[in-house]
């Protein structure tokens, strides 16, 4: 923080005495990241001093980095000369993700600032859906046909390597640009250079539609350890590649996303501006939680029978509903994540659902003991010690089971299965719990003629 606070402070004494070589130096000494987390405590002065003059190949960092409120800035504020440097600087699946991200008028600017190969690759990639493996993908990557020998190959690299943006593997395609193999760098530089390529390339390698989804690419990286994946048609054509450093991306926009609809929202609230936005993403979702407890006091109406005849019933409300309500958040939180990662094997899911039931069952006894005990010691009603230990064993285990369900339900509907860890859950959860406390408390009243 303090170092923030004195990088600011040199960029303001120097945009404000017109010290642009020393602006220079010190932006040269800073990693962009660091200079993308400062521009908005700093004034449209300030940053326009920054973007002319941070190194052009930085400048092409930091308007990825940054969001489209100061990358629709940074277009407007540079030169036509300065822009097209950066343009040519980036990736073109960089440049892609921009124009999602700023208004028509800027994308047509930059358009014309771009030379003809480049605009129609861009065109090419912004077609694709931006959450789609193609909206991710890159066309700039290095191949070699089959047959060619590695000496070959280290000399293409030599010729055109720095135009790929990863050359960490090469792709093998045939005449037709269907995939046929990839080698490593590694591999091409430790192998004799007479041997043809075919010799030592991977054929059975991992490769993704155009079409697949980024959550699925996502996986795919973490459970192969993969630097990049190919990117096919349904023809097996080679039509581009995904790097590690979009994929991560994508991993921090899930976890971001599954946390706010934990939450019961439906979008990052923070790209909202305004409270009316706010109100409209969180209004629905407590709604839910609103009749949802609404049904929770008409149950508790329903069998006042049970509360005139034990006053005390009503102190571990509260405590069969949170436990409950917490058991079912954990087992769902667990579910959520079973399915993140891949596991949509039905035998999987089953052996999950029954251990989860499991543990719920187990952790259920546990608790009902400690409380009936504590209860017991504290108003010294044995029947009383009976119900709430009885009902807290049932409401964990049924909420255990029925945590680790819903997840799956929401899945095979093809809605996100986060939500099932929001108000949605624990809703369900407090009115289940309060049905089974309330109604075992009057069942047993009854029988037992209290």
């Amino acid at each position: 923080m303090m170092k923030s606070i004195i990088l600011i402070k040199l960029i303001k004494e120097f945009v404000k005495n017109e010290n642009y070589k020393k602006l220079k130096e010190l932006l040269g000494t800073m990693h962009v990241p660091d200079i993308a987390d400062i521009l908005e405590k700093l004034d449209i002065v300030d940053r326009k001093m920054i973007y002319e003059n941070m190194d052009v190949e930085d400048v092409a960092i930091l308007i990825t980095e940054i969001n489209s409120e100061y990358q629709e800035e940074m277009i407007t504020l540079l030169e036509n000369h300065r822009l097209k440097e950066v343009l040519e600087n980036m990736s073109n699946d960089d440049i892609a993700d921009i124009f999602g991200e700023v208004s028509e008028e800027e994308v047509k600017h930059l358009m014309k600032l771009m030379d003809d190969e480049d605009r129609e690759e861009v065109k090419k990639l912004v077609k694709h859906e931006s959450d789609s493996a193609g909206g991710l993908m890159t066309t700039e990557y290095f191949t070699v046909f089959t047959g060619v020998k590695i000496k070959e190959v280290i000399a293409q690299l030599k010729r055109k390597g720095e135009d790929a943006e990863l050359i960490y593997y090469i792709y093998i395609i045939d005449k037709s640009n269907k995939l046929k193999g990839v080698v490593s760098l590694r591999d091409i530089i430790i192998n004799n250079g007479d041997i043809v390529i075919d010799k030592i390339m991977k054929k059975n390698l991992i490769s993704v539609n155009v079409e697949t989804d980024q959550e699925d690419v996502a996986s795919i990286f973490s459970k192969y350890d993969l630097f990049a994946v190919p990117v096919v048609d349904e023809g097996n054509k080679l039509i581009g590649i995904i790097t590690v450093d979009d994929i991560i991306d994508v991993m921090e926009e899930e976890a971001t996303e599954d946390l706010y609809a934990m939450a019961g929202l439906t979008e990052n609230e923070s790209e909202k501006n305004n409270i009316i936005s706010s109100v409209k993403i969180r209004f629905p979702w407590l709604m839910v939680s609103l009749f949802g407890e609404l049904i929770s006091a008409t149950i508790m109406q329903e069998f006042g029978y049970a509360l005139n005849k034990i006053v005390a019933l009503a102190f571990f409300i509260p405590l069969i509903m949170a436990m409950g309500g917490n058991s079912g958040s954990q087992s769902s939180a667990m579910m959520v994540r079973k399915i993140a990662l891949g596991e949509d094997e039905k035998s999987k899911l089953l052996k999950h659902i029954w251990k989860e039931t499991v543990a719920g069952v187990i952790v259920g006894i546990i608790s009902g003991v400690l409380v009936g005990i504590i209860s017991y010691l504290w108003q010294g009603n044995i029947l009383l010690s009976f119900i709430i230990s009885f009902s807290l064993f049932v409401a964990m285990t049924w909420a255990a089971w029925f945590g680790s369900i819903i997840p799956l339900t929401f899945e095979k509907f093809k809605i996100d299965p986060a939500v099932a860890s929001g108000p949605f859950i624990t809703t369900a959860n407090d009115v289940g719990g309060i049905l089974i406390y309330f109604g075992l408390a009057t069942v047993l009243m009854k029988v037992l003629k209290v």
